[in-house]
């Protein structure tokens, strides 16, 4: 099935709106079985591969979710590679967490565990951002800060933070994991907030 229809068929085209990326589905929902708590996901198999904004390619036989240990886990969208690279990095930070957080009461649980994915995901954005300045200049983010006024005009300079504004993760992810028995649901965007 093709998702991506061309713009002069869309109604977004229609009202002059971007279709931007093909859509992808995460749910992660609280429910109870046999009498506990639990949690139902649901996902598509719908992958991007590359860059959208370059003709990416898009495979619809991925699995979306990523177990990240017993209690804890990730349901992806976004571009594959972002989306795994993001994994990546949150894995074993969570499992760091929960292996010295085990007896933690249940709020102050769930509150570290919010600050690690913070955290994680800001350290994941660092790289994104000096990903986007060795690519296009051959220098790394920690140069422009220190010597960007000396080597750009004040205006291009100014736009290149504009620029960092707009960067995004390329993924976002729905993190599941159970605290005090209790289903926990958190949303990473593609911005990097919790």
């Amino acid at each position: 099935c093709d998702i991506t229809p061309s713009m002069a068929d869309s109604d977004l085209a229609k009202i002059g709106e971007d279709e931007g990326e093909p859509v992808t589905l995460c749910i992660a929902a609280e429910c109870t079985h046999e009498n506990e708590p639990a949690v139902l996901l649901c996902v598509d198999s719908l992958a991007v591969l590359g860059d959208p904004a370059a003709g990416a390619a898009s495979v619809t036989d991925t699995n979306k979710i990523r177990f990240v240990s017993k209690e804890s886990t990730l349901l992806i969208a976004g571009t594959l590679n972002s989306a795994e690279a993001l994994v990546s990095a949150i894995g074993p930070a969570v499992k760091k967490y929960e292996a010295t957080n085990e007896e933690a009461d249940s709020d102050i649980y769930v509150d570290g565990l919010i600050k690690t994915l913070k955290e994680t995901t800001q350290a994941r954005k660092v790289q994104v951002i000096d990903e986007y300045f060795r690519i296009s200049f051959g220098f790394s983010f920690e140069e422009f800060k220190q010597h960007g006024r000396d080597r750009f005009t004040e205006s291009h300079y100014l736009g290149l933070w504009e620029d960092i504004k707009r960067l995004r993760l390329g993924a976002e992810l729905i993190f599941v994991t159970f605290s005090g028995g209790e289903p926990v649901i958190l949303r990473i965007d593609q911005s990097g907030s919790v």
